[in-house]
């Protein structure tokens, strides 16, 4: 796909064996010759590329002879004249989608980052979700879910529930009640004309401010009347200097171009590069004129000066003296990003004690993620990334800091990269891993089958079991640095050691790249998978636990010392010495935190004065230090 999802974890090119190859055809330089496809979907068609394509015509031969090569379905929408135009005679059937057409979607509601479509005609009669905004965008997600019927696919009952959009299509990067702010990769008078509307339609009643930035000087120099013309529905804006792609300068093809043929008075001015300063202040003036949408529009490089108007907007937030706020930091965070204040974390453990957080977020992406820690920490609140709770035991007071968990469906993405190696998102369960590696198989991940975690703290933690380590199977690790710089490590480079990856301390892991140990029948892995697995039933209780409460000791074992010490079965309250396993610390279903402290206590004490070994917590403890507890 030539787009990058929105949430930015997911690549956009991805390797299978799947029946089906789905790939975004390029006209812009010939290459669209050398495709047959099977079904061809088409979105649009606009004279474009005027460098390649010296008229219309030409580019209208170019799609006829692409659809003539299509061998099952041409796909068109129900309202396009140009398309349609091109598609009598086919061999191919051709199907429409849209309000009349063969694949039938109605536009129920838009809101301001998502839309509901009603499907009909060739559809199963459903309702669903489309997770982006605008009448064009639904339009688009139409057209997607048509496809992927057309191909055979049977749609479930929210297809689109895992899709986060692409960047900068209608990418949201700031929502308040009086501003809005925008970017949107529109870079032809059609596509200008389309964005802005659609705006107008949404936010009625808004001052809409734009920035645009022409690309390529052949494009400007063809369509530079029809882009003034665009930008005058604009309330105000900007125009920035061309992008130039692979171009070479052309006189009559700079923004110049555009801006002598705006209307005397115009609202709509040159960027002023040679006073940066001078051209913030404007735009802040702009913005604060509320209410209003602002948009910067293009598909060169301006998206960097969205990322520096936000940037500059959430450090003044970072500056400012107040307390950490939900009003002050949700306009800065995607849609679908959860923060709420006093959120309970017993129910996010595996052993389901303890209390609440004082604040708590899902982020859906990277960024978000970053602002949520930048926030915490300009605040100087203390900030814990949550996994799927396992290895962790909150304090019944519950942690007074920002706690982060890496839920959401963008974390765990599991894609297969070649062969042996597998792209996995820090917020899969372990389990999934080994359900994949028997599915492809791939051997060397079985012993992962049963360890209650995810990826994110099996990095942190070097989770292991039955002779296996995680980051032994690992080859790389992406993570943000407590300082928020991506990196992309090797295990070498991160200082693994027994039980902790001491290189990430403070840092948050994103995900890691897998490589098989050996390739096997997936039945052989899917064996082996299920012998461990009952191994492990076997010796280990049943009842909720955070897993191993203690280290093992060098050349010892901590549950051998514990049942040596006659502790097995030892109680406190609703907590429990496992009678199966004297290294596990169960919950008999109403304990409190303070029992299992309790008891950890009691058997570090006890443990030592008949050994002299003093057991090391392997446990993390949220809320308080383990040095005020034993």
């Amino acid at each position: 796909m030539g787009a990058i999802p929105r949430e930015g974890l997911c690549p956009p090119v991805v390797w299978s064996q799947a029946e089906w190859l789905v790939a975004e055809v390029d006209e812009s330089d010939g290459t669209i010759s050398e495709f047959s496809p099977e079904i061809t979907l088409a979105l649009n068609l606009d004279w474009d590329h005027p460098g390649y394509y010296e008229s219309e015509a030409k580019l209208d031969v170019t799609f006829r002879a692409l659809f003539e090569r299509t061998q099952q379905t041409v796909l068109i929408p129900d309202s396009n004249a140009r398309l349609e135009s091109l598609v009598g005679g086919l061999g191919a059937q051709v199907l429409r989608f849209g309000e009349r057409g063969d694949y039938i979607g109605h536009l129920q509601a838009a809101p301001a980052q998502s839309s509901t479509l009603v499907l009909s005609g060739l559809f199963a009669p459903q309702t669903i979700t489309v997770p982006c905004a605008s009448a064009f965008n639904a339009s688009n997600a139409l057209a997607a879910l048509a496809a992927a019927t057309t191909a055979g696919f049977t749609l479930c009952a929210e297809p689109l529930a895992d899709f986060a959009g692409v960047m900068r299509r209608q990418d949201c990067l700031y929502h308040s009640a009086g501003l809005i702010a925008l970017a949107d990769y529109a870079h032809h008078p059609e596509e200008l004309q389309a964005l802005i509307v659609s705006l107008r339609k949404d936010y009625p009643g808004h001052q809409l401010v734009g920035l645009f930035q022409p690309h390529r000087y052949t494009r400007t120099r063809q369509y530079a009347k029809d882009f003034a013309r665009e930008l005058q529905r604009l309330d105000s804006g900007y125009v920035w200097p061309v992008y130039a792609a692979s171009e070479k300068l052309l006189a009559e093809g700079t923004s110049a171009s555009i801006l002598s043929q705006l209307a005397p008075g115009s609202s709509i001015t040159a960027w002023p590069q040679d006073n940066p300063d001078r051209a913030w202040a404007q735009l802040d003036v702009c913005s604060k004129q509320s209410p209003t949408v602002l948009v910067f529009i293009g598909a060169g490089d301006i998206y960097k000066v969205a990322r520096e108007w936000k940037a500059r907007l959430l450090e003044s937030l970072l500056n400012a003296p107040e307390a950490f706020s939900l009003e002050a930091i949700q306009p800065f965070l995607t849609d679908g990003t959860y923060l709420k204040q006093a959120e309970p974390l017993s129910n996010k453990t595996t052993l389901r004690v303890g209390g609440a957080a004082r604040w708590y977020a899902e982020p859906v992406c990277r960024e978000d993620l970053q602002v949520l820690r930048s926030y915490a920490q300009s605040r100087n609140l203390p900030v814990f990334v949550l996994g799927r709770g396992s290895n962790i035991l909150v304090t019944d007071e519950g942690f007074d800091g920002l706690v982060i968990r890496l839920s959401h469906c963008a974390w765990r993405q599991i894609t297969r990269l070649e062969p042996d190696r597998m792209w996995v998102g820090a917020g899969v369960r372990l389990k999934e891993i080994c359900g994949h590696a028997s599915l492809w198989g791939l051997s060397g991940f079985e012993f992962m089958e049963g360890i209650p975690g995810a990826v994110g703290g099996a990095v942190r933690m070097n989770a292991g079991a039955m002779g296996g380590w995680f980051m032994d199977v690992v080859e790389s690790v992406e993570w943000l640095t407590p300082q928020g710089e991506l990196r992309i490590s090797s295990p070498a480079e991160l200082d693994v050691i027994y039980r902790s990856t001491r290189g990430l301390q403070g840092g948050v892991a994103l995900g890691v790249v897998l490589r098989a140990k050996a390739q096997q029948t997936p039945a052989e892995v899917e064996q082996r998978t299920q012998t461990l697995s009952q191994k492990r039933k076997s010796s280990q209780p049943r009842e909720s636990s955070a897993g191993c409460m203690f280290k093992n000791p060098e050349n010892n074992f901590a549950g051998k010392l514990v049942d040596e010490a006659g502790l097995k079965g030892l109680q406190r309250g609703n907590a429990q010495v496992s009678a199966i396993h004297g290294n596990f610390i169960v919950n008999l279903g109403q304990a409190k935190a303070q029992d299992v402290l309790d008891l950890v206590k009691e058997v570090h004490t006890r443990v030592q004065a008949q050994t002299g070994i003093a057991l090391e917590p392997e446990v993390q403890l949220l809320g308080k230090s383990w040095k005020d507890i034993i």
